[in-house]
Order: C-alpha cells, then structure tokens, then sequence
C-alpha cells in the first residue's frame, strides 16, 4: 500500500511549467497531458493524466482520467523505467522514504484503477467521512451535506462502483492501455521505449503478476482497431514487497505464524500472540468442508468455467469468490483481532500509526493539487472504498488466482524480487517460504537448490545507513536465477518505510540484473549457497513505535 518517495511532507514547489496537452498519436479517443514541477529546490518530476473515452478499452464504457507522477532518474546513465503499483486494492501510493527508487531509475507512480488518488471518471461533489473506511483510511459520501473535523466537504471521482474495475484482470487491461499511450505520447527520457519493470506492496503482489503476465500474453496477439498503433511492451522484471499472492499458500501461515515465528519476548520466552490449540482450531476450521480452503477451490472452479477471461461479469462465479472471501476472512483473520498487535507489524498495538498519512494531508492543498495539474476542487482520496468493495465484496478477487501468473512470468524469462518484512501478519515471509514455485529451466541442471545468504552490507548507498544494517545483517536472501526471496529483518508490511536502504539495494540490483545478495553477480545465472532454510535467524519482538522502528 505504498509509494516510495522522499519528498512528501518536505515538498515546495519553486516552479511550475507550461502544460503539453495532446490527442494521443497511438489511440484514437485518447490524449495525455503533463506539466514539469520543480521541487525540493531541485528535483524534477512530471506530473499529468491519461485520458479515455469508453470507446478505447474494450469492456471499459466509462471515461477515465488516470493520474501519473513520473520521476527521472537521479543517475540517468543506463536508467531505465519502473512502474509502481500501490496495494489495497484502492490504496494510496504515499510512504515517506528518504531513499527513493529513482537513484538510478526513472520511477513511474501511476493512480490506479479509477477512483484511486487523484484518478477519476467524473467529478462529483460528496463528504470524506475520516473515521470511515478501512484501517483508518477514511471513506468519501458522494452528494453528503454538512461539515466538522471529521465529515469534510470536498470533491472527488464518482464513487460509483460499476465505473471502477472490479478485478486484477481488468484493472491491468486498462494499465496496457495506458501504458501504451504513455510509452507514445510522453516526450520526456524514460530509458528504453516500450520497457519496463513493474513492482508493487501488499495486493500489488496480486497485481503485479497479473499486469505483467497480461503485458506479455498481449505482446503475442496485439489488438487490432482501426487508426490505433499497439506496440508490444517488455517485462524485463518485478518485484513485489510483502506481497498477498495466494490465498492457498497463504491460509496456513496465517494460523501459524502468531504461534510459532522467528521471535522471542525481551525475557527470552518465545513470542506467541497464539496458544497452539487457537492455531490448530484456526487452521481446521479453514481446512473443514464449507472452509476457507474449500471455499476458495470452488470458486476457482467456477471462474475458469464460467469467467475464463477474468472479467468479474458472470454472477454466479462472483457469488462463489466472494462467498470465499467472506469465509476465509472469518475463518483466518478475523481470530486475530484478539491478538492485541498490529496486522501490519506484529510488533506494535493495533493502533499501529506506522506508516504516517500525513501526505494525504499536503497533496489536498490547493496550491499542491494546482502545481500537479489536477482539476480546480479534486481532492486526493487516500483509499477508494468503491475499489475495495469492487474486489472483495463483488467479485472475490483475491480468491481467484494461485501463482499461475508467477509461473509464467518466470517461463518466459521475467525476473522476480519477493522482498518481506518478517514483522507483518497480513501479508507474511512465512506464507513465502513454505510455498515453493515452479522454477525456471536452468542452464545447469547440476545446480544444487537455492540457499539462504545474508546480504552484503549496503556500503555503496549514498546516504548514512540506518545502525542496524552496518552493525547487524539487514536481510537474508535466497535466489535461484530469475526468482528471489528475501526476508527483510526488523520490518513490518510497508518493507521500504521500516528498512528503506535495505529495499532501495535490492530494487537498484534488480533494475540493472545484478544478483540480491552482493550486487556484483549476473541475476540471471545466480544460485545462492549458504544455510537450507531463512527461518534460523531470530530476533527480539518488543513494542517498538515511532519511525523506523524496525531498525532499532
């Protein structure tokens, strides 16, 4: 649920530029606009919309202004593109991070699906109700009246369900589009044309791999459409930070790991949130006929029956994924709520106020929103109640999929970065580790499995490191070419906010295919030796707040 940057809260805009606003050369019935900001004194950015008619995505018959924010490169030489995809699904893209992914990459913060951000399809007037919505992310009241320090009068995208995507599928189906105006009709240097890597936190574990596997499985049938120009786009990886992926892999670790975990209390004893008989009832509960897992197989046996395309349109098959949704909540993570921490960072109560959303705050400024060119009056919505609800509520999407889109990108030669922060519950280093993926074909079939290696000390990062990476070893980290896991030690779900050198080393190594744990090796071939399994480190779980806890 996070975009990684260093200026918010720091920003002040010196100078704007004129904006280029231009019919798209690749898509008739779309156009892009864009405007330079200069910020921090010195740092560039570009910031605009794409827009389409319902005419351009087939199966999409709304209008859509897709807000983008793109980041050059502090070290442009040999930089190429990122995109960033925030989780949720609807949540926002804003978590301080004094080291950004735009070191040695251009960076490509995109507002997505409609209704997230600055996004839109038309702009109503309506309340944001503060205390609403999901994790204290607030919740917008189209058309609602009256105003006090917690209903605040503003305006934002419509809140109408039917003009939001209401799966992965779909949302990516739109990202193509956009992207394929974006890599036509934005001017500014973005490394190489129609390339780009694609990472994501928390549900971007669902949509990155389905938004690369889309890219990819379009590259070989392109759309045809009359004055339209489609180019195939290269993944030439992504990665995926404390990312939900599959329910299946996943389920377990949920009633496991509260019990039995990497921790030990600040007396020595093991940390426990769980007794073992709660994790054995919590986990045959979601095992028994009518259970989460059986929920969750009956509803992927519908969806390739009846939704083969993914598309959230057959009713029956959206009643079956979210009955599954709805069951596994009940069964696997409502238990929880007992546990008296966080879900996010296992560390901390479950007021947990760590990441800040102070951000929200600054990018509803006028003189913010001016400087951005969003339209006179939109205000920037921190969470899309109607994105959620879209995804949970109607199609269960977070049951439909396994890692088949995983597999696939590995089969055709993308490279995969899982990075997890091991205080997070909700979307767990140990779900991970107990899941084992399909590998790619190797060179050498000789090659012995992947084992764990601490990673190299960071010192080649330009900004003083955070103690715990120079005196302790920041994570362990196991690759196997293409796929590497990573567990990241002392972080919780927003890896990049608790451990942001840690995160910026790995994405930077990823982005020019050097291997996770030096640095020095080619990515593509590496084979890590060291210890069998990550799980023999441990550490000491107190309750530590404020910033950068994890690092203490």
């Amino acid at each position: 649920m996070n975009l990684f940057y260093f200026f918010i809260g720091f920003l002040v805009q010196v100078s704007v530029a004129q904006c280029t606003d231009r019919a798209s050369k690749a898509i008739p019935g779309a156009s892009i606009t864009y405007k330079k900001t200069i910020a921090c004194g010195s740092v560039v950015s570009y910031s605009g919309f794409v827009r389409m008619s319902s005419t351009v995505v087939p199966g999409v018959d709304y209008n859509t202004s897709t807000f983008f924010w793109f980041f050059p490169a502090l070290n442009p030489t040999g930089a190429n593109l990122a995109l960033y995809l925030a989780g949720g699904p609807g949540g926002n893209s804003v978590i301080p991070n004094p080291f950004p992914f735009n070191r040695n990459a251009h960076v490509l913060y995109v507002d997505q699906p409609n209704q997230v951000g600055f996004s839109y399809d038309e702009i109503v007037a309506g309340v944001f109700d503060a205390l609403g919505g999901l994790a204290g992310s607030g919740k917008v009241i189209p058309g609602g009246v009256g105003s006090n320090l917690t209903n605040i009068q503003g305006r934002f995208a419509s809140q109408n369900p039917a003009t939001t995507a209401k799966t992965s599928k779909m949302a990516a189906k739109s990202m193509w589009y956009f992207l394929q105006v974006f890599f036509a009709d934005f001017d500014i240097n973005h490394g190489d044309k129609y390339s780009v890597s694609i990472w994501g936190n928390s549900y971007g574990g669902m949509s990155v791999a389905t938004l690369a596997s889309y890219i990819l499985r379009t590259n070989s049938k392109l759309p045809v459409k009359a004055g339209a120009t489609y180019k195939a786009i290269r993944v030439p990886s992504g990665g995926i930070t404390n990312g939900c992926m599959d329910i299946e892999a996943q389920g377990a670790a949920y009633a496991t790991l509260p019990y039995n975990n990497t921790w030990n209390n600040l007396n020595g004893t093991a940390f426990q949130l769980y007794t073992k008989e709660k994790s054995d009832s919590i986990l045959s509960s979601a095992r028994s006929p009518g259970g989460c897992f059986e929920q969750v197989q009956a509803c992927r046996k519908l969806k390739a029956s009846n939704d083969p395309n993914d598309e959230g349109n057959d009713e029956t098959a959206n009643t079956a994924c979210a009955t599954a949704s709805a069951v596994c909540s009940h069964d696997l993570l409502e238990p929880y709520s007992d546990a008296g921490r966080s879900q996010y960072d296992m560390g901390l109560n479950p007021a947990d106020p760590n990441p800040p959303k102070y951000a929200a705050t600054y990018l509803n400024k006028p003189s913010t929103r001016k400087s951005l060119g969003v339209p006179t009056g939109l205000n920037y919505t921190l969470f899309s109640s109607s994105v959620f609800y879209n995804f949970n509520g109607v199609t269960g999407d977070p049951m439909r999929k396994g890692s088949d889109d995983l597999t696939y990108l590995l089969n055709r030669g993308t490279r995969v970065a899982m990075i997890y922060g091991d205080r997070d519950w909700r979307c767990n280093c140990e779900a991970r580790r107990r899941k084992p993926h399909p590998l790619p074909p190797l060179a050498n079939p000789r090659y012995p499995p992947p084992r764990h290696l601490i990673l190299h000390p960071f010192h080649l990062l330009p900004l003083p490191l955070p103690p715990s990476t120079t005196t302790n070893p920041p994570a362990t980290t196991r690759q196997h070419t293409l796929l590497s896991f990573t567990r990241v030690f002392n972080a919780g779900h927003a890896t990049s906010w608790y451990q942001p050198a840690t995160v910026q080393a790995i994405f930077d190594r990823v982005m020019r295919d050097a291997d996770v744990a030096t640095g020095t090796a080619a990515g593509a071939t590496t084979v890590t030796r060291g210890r069998r399994d990550g799980w023999g480190w441990r550490g000491v779980l107190g309750d530590l707040a404020g910033w950068g806890a994890g690092r203490v």
